[in-house]
């Protein structure tokens, strides 16, 4: 059986999934081995077939709960699949079990932040960051949640460290940015996201709020067609077309400016950001 295991794990190694199932299948039938069923798992798993990644894996976890890995990918399906409160519940049981493991704190600081558990996340940050002080995946994380919070200074040292350390990933300079945005450092936000143009140009957020600071400036040519672009980028971002509503409405274009926050909060504005368009909608 190792023999057939180690062949199994090769298949998965390089890439050959349905052999590895395949192979994996044959063993767990001649005997049901929690390895195999851990590594079918994750087969499945790599294949984005779900609901028999679950299977296995939770057949492992039932006859081994110490088997931290299994809860790991479990968390990370349920992440997938938009149920967090699971996805919490398996990525605890996988830090209880290998509390060093950055992996498994960096997806836990992702699943605290979905459930918009900032003050834990930040937590979760600075245990990565004790270990890995120049971690940029820690480092925006703990900005994000501090500019959640309303802690604009921390957040704004957060995404500067973050920066200096990776100076090429867009996503600091834009989440430098909105919390330069919230600071009502407007110059300062405009540079941050020409520089995160400048590392993507195929950046929507970039563009998004780009044109919000040429509305907030009462260029609004300029602003849509800033906005306008990020939306042909992305056009599942309920922030663009919240901004384009925002120029709408200073246009006094209303039934676009309504059909943009519909359109928002439809792509789950509220989920992502706050209930500023639901607000909107209601003084219309």
């Amino acid at each position: 059986m190792e023999t057939k295991l180690k062949h199994a794990e090769d298949y998965i190694e390089t890439g050959k999934f349905e052999k590895a199932i395949d192979s994996l299948t044959e063993i767990i039938n001649a005997e049901p081995i929690i390895k195999a069923y851990q590594l079918r798992g994750f087969a499945f798993y790599c294949m984005h077939n779900l609901d028999p990644a679950v299977s296995d894996l939770l057949y492992v976890v039932e006859h081994d709960e110490g088997a931290h890995l299994s809860h790991f990918y479990l968390a990370q399906i349920y992440s997938l699949m938009g149920d967090f409160n699971k996805a919490k519940n398996y990525i605890e049981k996988a830090v209880a079990v290998d509390h060093e493991n950055l992996d498994y704190l960096g997806d836990y600081v992702t699943i605290e932040q979905s459930l918009k558990q900032y003050q834990h996340s930040i937590e979760l940050c600075n245990r990565i960051l004790e270990e890995t002080p120049d971690s940029n995946f820690a480092l925006i994380a703990r900005g994000y949640a501090n500019m959640q919070l309303d802690n604009i200074d921390s957040a704004i040292d957060d995404f500067e460290k973050a920066v200096k350390e990776s100076p090429y990933d867009f996503s600091g300079w834009d989440n430098l940015g909105i919390a330069q945005i919230k600071k009502g450092e407007d110059e300062k936000a405009f540079r941050s996201f020409q520089t995160a143009l400048r590392q993507n140009p195929n950046n929507p957020d970039a563009y998004s709020y780009m044109g919000y600071l040429f509305y907030t400036r009462g260029d609004h040519n300029k602003a849509l067609m800033y906005i306008n672009k990020s939306i042909d980028l992305e056009v599942t971002n309920p922030n663009a077309f919240k901004h384009r509503a925002l120029v709408y409405i200073a246009t006094k274009e209303t039934e676009k400016a309504k059909s943009d926050l519909q359109h928002a909060k439809e792509l789950g504005y509220a989920d992502f950001y706050d209930d500023e368009v639901d607000e909107l909608l209601k003084k219309m």
